[in-house]
């Protein structure tokens, strides 16, 4: 269990560390996200400071979906849909006091520091048969299948650009290989082959 904690730490560091290149080296963390337009941003600035008070995830045009799928509520709902702009907004009303405070950057490395735990535990109970760098590869996926699992229902159901997807999508794989290799390195598989596993 000593192994799978200390992987845990030097896998976030790792991870943590593979996030400062995707974003601010490469940065294929940062395809498909755009700024808006400087010409109109001030006026949509004021817009949402005086209608909207409360932080939160916004999703527009404001009109709930009614549970009837036959009413017209539901067709003046989707007129709505089909002729305003649509979108999801995570929005904070008073801004940043402070550029990446440590408070932030804490939270970055404890998340992924926790993801590195879950991958150690997964190594844990592979088998001793599998390979280094099968092993690698598994942390590698795990990566693939949350940006799967995550970042392409926003693709498909809210909008977000393909390449934005793609962009996630390699930032998650990155980053599961570089911790992968750490972790694997660390971690001793604690089961054998076959239905009886002996711990080591």
């Amino acid at each position: 269990m000593l192994r799978v904690l200390i992987a845990a730490v030097i896998g976030g560091v790792v991870m943590f560390a593979w996030g400062f290149v995707a974003h601010m080296v490469l940065p294929i963390a940062e395809w498909g996200i755009s700024e808006i337009p400087a010409s109109g941003e001030e006026e949509i600035l004021a817009t949402m400071k005086k209608s909207m008070p409360e932080a939160g995830l916004y999703f527009f045009p404001a009109r709930g979906m009614p549970k009837d799928m036959n009413s017209d509520a539901m067709t003046e709902w989707w007129k709505a849909h089909q002729s305003e702009p649509t979108g999801l907004m995570a929005y904070r009303p008073t801004g940043d006091t402070e550029m990446m405070p440590p408070s932030m950057l804490m939270k970055e490395f404890g998340t992924n520091a926790l993801a590195c735990l879950v991958a150690a535990l997964v190594l844990c109970a592979v088998p001793r048969s599998v390979p280094f760098i099968g092993r690698v590869m598994i942390v590698g996926m795990m990566g693939l299948y949350g940006a799967l699992e995550i970042e392409a229902s926003y693709w498909t159901w809210y909008g977000f650009p393909a390449k934005y997807l793609a962009g996630q999508m390699l930032t998650a794989v990155g980053g599961g290989l570089a911790a992968g290799l750490v972790i694997a390195a660390i971690v001793r598989p604690c089961c054998a082959a076959g239905p009886d596993c002996s711990h080591a």
